[in-house]
């Protein structure tokens, strides 16, 4: 989750250092660092399936990172410089950041050791 938290936290602030994000704070806010952090914990139990699946995990970002971000913004949690640029600007960091917060949560996966350790003694 902390891991999650430092990239979500980076590639936010950057969108809005950049100029293409205002969330009204010179940096990512603490809601948005909390929704990446809430988002890690999917990765090692319900996204389970999409483990070693790099190129999925990147084809999943670049769509379903600018569409929940999409929605954040119609819903007013921030605005978009340029929509276009914006969006697209998600699409190739969550298609970047995706197989890397997946191979961190197969590295740090807390479930498959306990799921090991159970096995190795029954």
């Amino acid at each position: 989750m902390l891991a999650a938290a430092a990239m979500g936290s980076l590639w936010d602030s950057i969108l809005v250092a950049l100029g293409w994000f205002d969330y009204g704070s010179p940096f990512a806010p603490y809601w948005i660092v909390a929704l990446w952090m809430v988002f890690a914990t999917t990765l090692n139990v319900s996204l389970r399936w999409l483990k070693s699946r790099y190129l999925l995990g990147a084809m999943f970002g670049a769509v379903g990172g600018p569409l929940a971000y999409y929605a954040g913004e119609k819903l007013g949690a921030f605005t978009y410089a340029d929509p276009l640029i914006s969006l697209g600007a998600q699409a190739v960091g969550w298609a970047l950041l995706m197989p890397l917060m997946l191979r961190v949560a197969q590295r740090l996966d807390g479930f498959g050791a306990a799921r090991k350790v159970e096995l190795c003694s029954s």
